[in-house]
C-alpha cells in the first residue's frame, strides 16, 4: 500500500460522526392564568451550540390533554477532529460573540396563547460541560389577540 492510503486509513476515524447529547429531554406542562391545562396548543423548541457550528435546530409539537409536551434529547453528531478543533475556535471567538456552550428554549406560541421563553443552557468552555440543571417543567400561557397566520396543531402535523 502506498503511504497516502495508510494516511487516509488512519485519518478516516477523525471524521466519523459520533453522537453526544446537547440538550436533555424536555418535558414541560403549560397552564393558563387560571391554572387550567393549555391543551392542544403549539409549543416550539429551538437550540443552538455556540461551540460547534451548525449544531442547531427548531421543532414544533402540540400539548396533550394535560397541557404537557415532551421534546426528545437533541444530539450533536460530529467527528473527533471537529470536537478537538471547534471548542478552541469558539473559545477564541468569545471576543467577537461573547458566548460558548449550548442554548435551548421552549415557548408556547399559537393563535390564541403565548408564553415567555423558558431557557436551558450548558455553559461549556473548551472541553468541560456545566449544564444548567433540569430544564423548566412548568409554563404559563397567556391569552393574546387572535392571529390567524400562526400555526395550529392541525397545521403542523
Amino acid at each position: 500500500m502506498r503511504w497516502w492510503k495508510w494516511l487516509l486509513f488512519l485519518a478516516l476515524p477523525l471524521f466519523v460522526p459520533v453522537p453526544t447529547q446537547m440538550v436533555p429531554e424536555w418535558r414541560i406542562q403549560f397552564r393558563d392564568e387560571n391554572g387550567n391545562s393549555a391543551a392542544g396548543r403549539v409549543v416550539e423548541q429551538s437550540w443552538r451550540s455556540y461551540t460547534y457550528w451548525g449544531a442547531n435546530g427548531y421543532d414544533q409539537k402540540c400539548t396533550n390533554t394535560d397541557g404537557v409536551v415532551t421534546f426528545p434529547k437533541r444530539y450533536l453528531w460530529s467527528g473527533l477532529l471537529a470536537r478537538a478543533v471547534f471548542p478552541v475556535f469558539a473559545s477564541a471567538l468569545t471576543i467577537a460573540h461573547g458566548s460558548e456552550g449550548t442554548d435551548a428554549s421552549v415557548r408556547l406560541f399559537d393563535r390564541h396563547y403565548i408564553s415567555k421563553d423558558y431557557y436551558w443552557r450548558d455553559d461549556m468552555s473548551l472541553y468541560t460541560h456545566r449544564p444548567d440543571g433540569v430544564p423548566p417543567s412548568e409554563g404559563i400561557a397567556e391569552p393574546r389577540e387572535l392571529s390567524s397566520d400562526l400555526p395550529t396543531c392541525e397545521t403542523i402535523h
